[in-house]
């Protein structure tokens, strides 16, 4: 069964207008590592005071997924998050909220926070 994982980019940095913030990884879900396939973050609530981006995405359950955000610049250009990848284990059991809190160029650190039944 797939699970919902919500994902919340704490960005500190402020992006030029026109940027936007890509998801991609090592699934189809998340473009296997093409950005130009990866998902595109909403800026929805972002805000000098508080630049966030959010996407809602569905992974399947009981599996391991690499993934980096990328910084995709309004002439075209990709800028991609330092190394090391980031990993999301994902449990196998029914579905459920899985909420990444993170923040760009910080791979050592990752809270993730799960909701509802899983």
């Amino acid at each position: 069964m797939p699970h919902t994982s919500h994902s919340n980019v704490h960005n500190p940095h402020h992006n030029a207008y026109g940027d936007t913030i890509k998801l991609v990884g090592n699934t189809a879900q998340l473009g296997s590592w093409d950005p130009a396939n990866g998902i595109a973050l909403s800026a929805d609530a972002y805000t000098a005071e508080n630049p966030v981006w959010t996407a809602a995405i569905t992974l399947p359950a009981d599996g391991t997924v690499s993934y980096k955000f990328v910084n995709v610049q309004q002439d075209g250009t990709v800028v991609w998050e330092s190394d090391p990848n980031r990993s999301l284990t994902l449990p196998a059991c029914g579905d459920g909220n899985v909420n990444v809190d993170t923040t760009w160029q910080a791979t050592g650190f990752m809270e993730r926070r799960r909701v509802g039944e899983l």
